[in-house]
C-alpha cells in the first residue's frame, strides 16, 4: 500500500523532470528542443531500474552515447544520480558502471485518503520507503480531513526537508483536474473537499492528485507487473469494482459511464457487442476474461 500511494508523488515529478514519457524503444530525441524530454526519459529509466548503465540507456532510448553521458553527468553534478559498483560482464573491455538515484536526491511525500483512515509515506525517487504514518478517522469533516493531511505531512518533513513534491491518492469519485474529493459513499457525509489546493497553498510545493486506483495502476506500470506491458487493466475490488486502464502506452481517465460499461463487460464472459467508448479497452477486458476461463 505504501508503495502504491507513493506513486502519486512520483508522478508529480513530471512538472520538473518530465516524468510522463513514452517508454517505447527509440523514442528518445536528439533535437535541442527535446532536452527536457530526454532528461525526463533518462531519469525515469534509472529511477525505475529499467536501465542501470549508460550503454543500456543509449540502447533503450536510441540516444547517442555522448548525449546519455552528458545527461548523466548533469544529474551527478546536481546530486540526483550516483555511480555505484561496476557491472561484471564477460565482454572484453571496461565494465559498465551501475547508475542509481543518489542518497541526497530530493524525496517525495505521498498521501492516501481511504474510507477509514488517511496515510502518509516518505520515500525516495526510486521508491525506497523511509517512513509511514496513519491517522484513523473518528468523526470527520472536510476541515478535519485537511488538518489530518497537514499533520502527516509535517511529520514527514520533520524527517526530511528536501521535498520535491507531494502526491495525493484518494477514494472516489474525485475531480482530478481541480484536486477535489467529491462525494465518496460511506465517507461520513464528507464531500467537495479541495484538498489539493489546501496542501499546495500551505507548503508551496508541486502537488499531484488522482484516484487511488489510477495511482495503483501507475505503480504497476513503473515498478510492478505492468512494467513490460503496453496495455493492461487493473481491477480494484473493495467496496465495489473500480477499473484503471493503461492502453497503448497512456492512461485513460475512467468516467462513471465507462466504469459501468467495463464492469458489465467484465461480468459477461462471452462474445458481445461493446459500446463504442469501451472499444479501445476491450482487448484488455478480453485478456482478463480469457485468463479467468482458461
Amino acid at each position: 500500500m505504501a508503495g502504491d500511494l507513493a506513486l502519486a508523488s512520483y508522478h508529480d515529478l513530471k512538472g520538473k523532470m518530465i516524468m510522463q514519457v513514452n517508454m517505447k524503444k527509440g523514442n528518445g530525441k536528439n533535437s535541442i528542443t527535446s532536452k527536457q524530454f530526454n532528461r525526463g526519459l533518462i531519469f525515469q529509466l534509472i529511477a525505475t531500474g529499467t536501465c542501470n548503465t549508460r550503454i543500456e540507456l543509449s540502447r533503450r532510448t536510441g540516444l547517442a552515447k555522448t548525449t546519455v553521458t552528458n545527461i548523466v553527468a548533469e544529474f551527478m553534478e546536481k546530486g540526483i544520480v550516483k555511480e555505484c559498483e561496476e557491472e561484471l560482464t564477460e565482454v572484453c573491455g571496461r565494465n559498465p558502471i551501475i547508475l542509481k538515484v543518489a542518497d541526497q536526491a530530493p524525496k517525495i511525500i505521498g498521501i492516501l485518503v481511504f474510507r477509514t483512515n488517511i496515510q502518509a509515506v516518505l520515500c525516495s525517487l526510486d521508491m525506497q520507503i523511509f517512513r509511514t504514518e496513519t491517522i484513523e478517522f473518528g468523526e470527520l469533516t472536510g476541515d478535519i480531513l485537511i488538518q489530518n493531511a497537514f499533520e502527516l505531512i509535517d511529520q514527514m518533513m520533520e524527517e526530511e526537508k528536501n521535498i520535491l513534491g507531494i502526491g495525493i491518492a484518494s477514494i472516489g469519485p474525485v475531480d482530478i483536474r481541480n484536486g477535489i474529493i467529491l462525494n465518496p459513499p460511506r465517507f461520513y457525509g464528507v464531500k467537495h473537499v479541495p484538498i489539493k489546493e489546501a496542501i499546495q497553498k500551505k507548503y508551496n510545493l508541486p502537488v499531484y492528485f488522482d484516484h487511488d486506483n489510477n495511482c495503483a495502476a501507475l505503480a504497476e506500470k513503473l515498478f510492478g507487473i505492468g512494467k513490460a506491458e503496453q496495455d493492461f487493466l487493473l481491477l480494484a475490488v473493495s467496496n465495489g469494482i473500480v477499473p484503471a486502464l493503461y492502453v497503448e502506452e497512456r492512461f485513460f481517465t475512467v468516467t462513471e459511464d465507462l466504469k459501468q460499461s467495463l464492469v458489465m463487460s467484465a461480468l459477461t464472459v462471452k462474445d458481445c457487442s461493446v459500446p463504442a467508448e469501451t472499444e479501445v479497452v476491450w482487448k484488455c477486458m478480453r485478456a482478463v476474461m480469457w485468463s479467468e476461463k482458461n
